[in-house]
């Protein structure tokens, strides 16, 4: 390893230099690492081949995830949702207490962290609807219902600037991790306007198989837009909100 004492000070690679900053200043250093090949077979790097594992497991129940919200997901997410959904896979699959490391899998494990989660980081669905909403899930009439008070949309409700209308909208899945299955029902108020006017309670009621052996995920969100003439021109789906708000686990037995 060396130190830059130059009047030159560099930052990024040159040829087989590493050039970079540090606590002691500009440092450089030869390229380096461990070979692709060394990784796969060498016994040092078994953990490491373990966590690998793991990662893709997790990758794959993430993209399955996200595949049952891909309408949703278009209406509001950030750039980081693949990844964050990949951590909170992995997270799940670490809860398997049956399968061997390397090889535990989401479907054994507990989904109950994926509760809360939102799909846009930057724009939860608390600070978005503030009057809240209540949720109930049947597992046995196979019947999801989103209960929402009555509220005054400028009120209770942070829109973006220039919104016109709004959109509260709901699905519901039972998500088979280990068959890739998945069975989506969706459900919306339908464009409303934003303004002073008192908006009555409503429900949103979505069905999916009943005792369905698999846990079931409930999301709900929001989306702004602006309507002139009748066309309507929807906001960025950055300043919208997506939030997993129901999370039922079958019984044990079921699983």
């Amino acid at each position: 390893m060396a130190k830059q004492i130059g009047l030159i000070k560099f930052k990024g690679t040159m040829e087989d230099l590493t050039f970079y900053t540090s606590e002691d200043g500009f440092m450089a250093r030869k390229k380096g690492g461990v070979s692709a090949e060394r990784i796969k077979n060498d016994p040092k790097f078994r953990l490491t081949r373990l966590n690998g594992q793991e990662f893709g497991i997790g990758g794959v129940a993430g993209d399955l995830f996200r595949s049952a919200w891909k309408t949703e997901i278009a209406k509001a997410a950030d750039s980081r949702i693949s990844s964050r959904i990949t951590k909170t896979m992995i997270a799940i699959l670490q809860t398997d207490t049956v399968s061997d490391y390397g090889y535990r899998k989401v479907e054994n494990g507990n989904p109950s962290p994926l509760l809360g989660f939102d799909f846009n980081a930057k724009v939860s669905l608390d600070s978005v609807f503030e009057p809240g909403q209540t949720i109930s899930v049947n597992r046995a009439t196979g019947q999801a219902v989103i209960t929402l008070p009555a509220y005054t949309p400028e009120k209770d409700i942070a829109a973006p600037d220039g919104s016109t209308h709004y959109n509260i909208f709901a699905a519901v899945a039972a998500i088979n991790f280990a068959s890739d299955v998945v069975v989506t029902n969706r459900q919306s108020t339908g464009n409303l306007v934003y303004d002073n006017t008192e908006t009555a309670a409503d429900t949103l009621t979505l069905t999916f198989t009943p005792n369905s052996p698999f846990p079931v995920f409930l999301v709900m969100g929001i989306e702004f837009m602006k309507i002139v003439n009748g066309k309507v021109y929807e906001q960025s789906k950055g300043q919208n909100a997506l939030q997993i708000v129901a999370v039922d686990i079958p019984p044990a037995e079921e699983i």
